[in-house]
């Protein structure tokens, strides 16, 4: 997905109105139409964060880097991992490389 569609989505998904992105980002409601329908792209990196955190999804998910929307969940298998002993996280490698494989993921 583009950006475009991933802000069109979004915003859908929580009933947000162009208007209402377009005064978080105090630009035009057109502007936004043109971010939807990929015909001019944000400006500053400050934008950007804004609709990631008005959305709460990570500014990856919003450029279509990454289709995790929880900018939290990562953290929270990070933080599990941690705290396995190293039995655990030799266990969890091993089942982790059996999914990739069997999903044929990177």
């Amino acid at each position: 997905m583009t950006f475009g569609e991933r802000l069109r989505s979004l915003r859908e998904e929580n009933d947000v109105t162009q208007a209402d992105i377009a005064t978080l980002l105090n630009i035009s409601a057109r502007m936004v139409s043109f971010y939807e329908n990929d015909k001019h792209f944000l400006r500053d990196a400050d934008s950007l964060i804004k609709l990631a955190k008005y959305f709460n999804v990570t500014t990856d998910y919003l450029l279509g880097l990454s289709n995790t929307k929880d900018p939290y969940k990562n953290s929270q298998i990070i933080t599990t991992y941690n705290s396995l002993p190293t039995a655990g996280q030799a266990s969890m490698d091993e089942f982790l490389s059996f999914l990739a494989s069997k999903y044929k993921c990177k």
